[in-house]
């Protein structure tokens, strides 16, 4: 029996958000193996309207504006119909034969959950950014073994056996569902199919320090367990490393705050 694929396309409020959704939805809607259905998952104060593409397949959920990313794909993946859950975010792509490639290598190899090879573009070369390899949770600790957040195939019944992505986890939440998955015995598969992320989204959380700080001390306090005392270093001294830039960054804005202030026409 051919798997069927839902696709869960997240996507959240900003400047670039019209031209990297419409890409990605084509990239969606050329696939030469055709997803069963699209799901469009929107975060933002406005509601997404998509007026130029007319596909009985494609649905749109608008969710508030701080809905976070996987607030998204969980509410994504509980509304989907169909075995298989296909997670894109709008502003990477997938090869034109990533679902056939996918469905593929499930029937083959009777897959629950695959990862799958991710580039990227960097000065117009094409990079190796991201090979999944690894089934051993010590992989995914310090350092990301593969996990992307447009990479991850999965059987809808194994996503729900680990309630899906961790909302408490604001970054980490891609590694952190499959360290879920090997936690609890399930198999990671790994495939050279082709996804493409991109380097330069704005208002990436990467570029959050009081985010990246709230969302690597949950991960420090969720997996604290699994983790040698090296591991809990390497996360700690990524906490103080945030905590400097937002420290910085407040003297900078106290700085601008009293120039003005000073120098402010009465």
């Amino acid at each position: 029996m051919k798997p069927k694929f839902s696709v869960i396309l997240n996507t959240f409020e900003r400047i670039s958000r019209t031209k990297d959704i419409a890409r990605c939805l084509k990239c969606v809607l050329s696939q030469t193996f055709k997803a069963n259905e699209i799901i469009v998952v929107n975060s933002g104060d406005n509601i997404l309207k998509i007026n130029k593409i007319k596909n009985n397949k494609l649905k749109i959920f608008n969710l508030k504006k701080k809905t976070s990313i996987s607030e998204a794909r969980n509410f994504g993946a509980n509304n989907a119909k169909n075995q298989y859950l296909a997670f894109i975010d709008d502003d990477d792509l997938w090869g034109n034969n990533y679902l056939k490639d996918s469905k593929n290598f499930i029937l083959k190899n009777n897959a629950m959950v695959l990862l799958s090879t991710v580039y990227s573009t960097i000065n117009g070369k094409k990079i190796l950014f991201r090979q999944p390899f690894s089934n051993s949770l010590n992989d995914y600790l310090n350092t990301n073994a593969g996990a992307m957040g447009s990479n991850l195939i999965i059987h809808k019944k194994i996503f729900k056996s680990v309630k899906g992505y961790d909302k408490k986890l604001l970054v980490g939440e891609d590694k952190g569902i499959i360290m879920d998955l090997i936690i609890k015995k399930n198999k990671i598969f790994f495939q050279k199919n082709k996804v493409w992320y991109n380097l330069d989204t704005p208002k990436s959380i990467t570029k959050q320090p009081s985010k990246m700080i709230d969302g690597l001390t949950a991960f420090l306090k969720k997996y604290n367990k699994y983790m040698k005392k090296s591991n809990k270093i390497f996360i700690k001294k990524k906490i103080y490393s945030y905590k400097k830039k937002q420290n910085f960054l407040y003297f900078l804005h106290f700085i601008f705050y009293f120039i003005c202030e000073k120098f402010s026409i009465k």
